[in-house]
């Protein structure tokens, strides 16, 4: 979980633990609105993912409890209702928010700060065959990655400058519905965008995602071959990338006419 998130959990964890351990709720107005400032703090700092609402929920219940409740002691009996089943509660509401984190990227290994720019290359000689409108220019978009200069007051990217297509596609190729993989957006990258290039040689690689890949799929790898000091080209294939989006907003999904036939292929 993300640090507003455990703040979050811990004034629940306090709310629902007070009156259990003491016997008497806290003077009302304190836990409501002990629990809308850390919920608009999360909010605000780290954005929804669906994986806290079941922890929203419970906020918002111990808002209105505080709220609604005039009798501020515990009888004995729901003392111990409360330690017990308010923590269980608790404890499976949070469940999802520790099983389905906001991944986060390993720290590239190398000296090197990476930067990294994105480009669509067009190819007017060469026909789109694929899609389900073939003809027109040959399109791809290609990601650079590189060793950078940067300063103090950047910040780095996102994974994935096109989550928000990237991402449903992905889910729904892995039959779950497409908004599973929407936290994703949340996943911060070690490289900076349009940062100025370093001085000195750098040899390249060229990363070239598998069947339903996308640019951006193997970013710990590129990005700890950059910070050593390389410099990493990765296209999106497309129509065999999971989805790419171009500069105009055209979106193109994989298409399985592009993928050919095992037979055709040879070992």
């Amino acid at each position: 979980m993300r640090r507003f998130e455990l703040f979050l959990l811990y004034g629940e964890l306090f709310a629902v633990s007070w009156p259990a351990i003491f016997g008497v709720r806290p003077r009302r107005g304190i836990v409501s609105g002990l629990l809308a400032a850390l919920y608009g703090l999360q909010w605000q700092l780290e954005g929804h993912r669906w994986q806290m609402i079941p922890l929203y929920g419970v906020a918002l219940g111990l808002v209105i409890g505080d709220i609604i409740l005039v009798e501020r002691t515990v009888a004995w009996a729901r003392r111990f209702a409360r330690s017990v089943f308010g923590l269980v509660g608790l404890g499976l509401a949070s469940l999802l928010a520790f099983i389905l984190p906001v991944p986060e990227l390993p720290i590239p290994s190398g000296p090197s700060v990476i930067g990294t720019f994105t480009v669509e290359l067009v190819d007017e000689a060469r026909e789109e065959i694929y899609g389900p409108a073939p003809g027109g220019p040959r399109r791809l978009n290609a990601q650079v990655w590189y060793p950078a200069d940067v300063a103090g007051e950047s910040q780095p990217g996102i994974w994935s400058e096109d989550w928000d297509v990237v991402a449903p596609a992905l889910a729904k190729n892995l039959g779950l519905p497409g908004w599973f993989l929407d936290h994703t957006q949340y996943v911060a990258s070690h490289s900076y965008p349009g940062a100025p290039l370093a001085e000195g040689t750098h040899p390249v690689i060229i990363y070239s995602h598998g069947w339903t890949g996308f640019r951006t799929i193997a970013i710990n790898q590129i990005e700890t071959l950059v910070s050593n000091g390389y410099i990493v080209i990765a296209p999106d294939h497309t129509y065999g990338a999971i989805a790419t989006r171009f500069a105009n907003g055209d979106v193109a999904e994989a298409d399985p006419a592009a993928l050919p036939d095992e037979e055709a292929v040879g070992g």
